[in-house]
């Protein structure tokens, strides 16, 4: 079994045949996937800790006005940056780039060192262990991320039938 925590990465290795199966946070933007949605998550903000606004039980998007981001860009994501930046707008403002990232291990690098702050899904605030980070719940409303199973549609892989079909039984959504 091999694991890539990255969409881009899963999403790489499931065009080439490297992985059956995985794991995506949507959108999904590829011919010949099917995909079937396991769950949505909320954003969280990404703080050093020693970050004044670390002390807060949660945060407003319009206290981070000032705060470099550790981002994606369009490119990678055209919609979902789209969706972010809707947001951001409603807070009132344009975020600062401190650091356009591919993935999210170079976004929470870029917090770790105290270069800024990062949106990122819950989930990952709940598998990240660096200490010189902390993750506080967003009170404005944020987009929501899909998370979806996502498989070749001309796979016929006996285990990714069963597993799509598990998903669907178990996520009638």
């Amino acid at each position: 079994m091999h694991a890539a925590n990255d969409s881009p990465s899963v999403l790489a290795q499931l065009m080439d045949g490297r992985f059956d199966v995985g794991l995506l946070r949507s959108p999904v933007s590829a011919s010949g996937l099917r995909r079937i949605s396991v769950t949505t998550e909320p954003f969280v903000v990404a703080l050093p800790s020693g970050h004044p606004l670390a002390r807060r039980p949660e945060i407003r998007l319009a206290d981070l006005a000032a705060e470099p981001f550790a981002m994606f860009g369009p490119e990678l994501n055209r919609e979902g940056y789209r969706d972010l930046m809707h947001f951001f707008g409603l807070a009132g403002y344009v975020p600062q780039i401190g650091h356009q990232s591919q993935r999210m291990d170079e976004s929470l690098a870029f917090v770790a060192s105290s270069g800024g702050v990062a949106l990122f899904p819950r989930s990952v605030s709940e598998t990240t262990a660096d200490p010189s980070v902390v993750f506080r719940p967003v009170t404005d409303p944020t987009p929501s991320v899909e998370i979806v199973l996502a498989w070749d549609a001309e796979n016929i892989n006996p285990m990714v039938i069963e597993l799509v079909s598990i998903a669907g039984a178990l996520c009638p959504w």
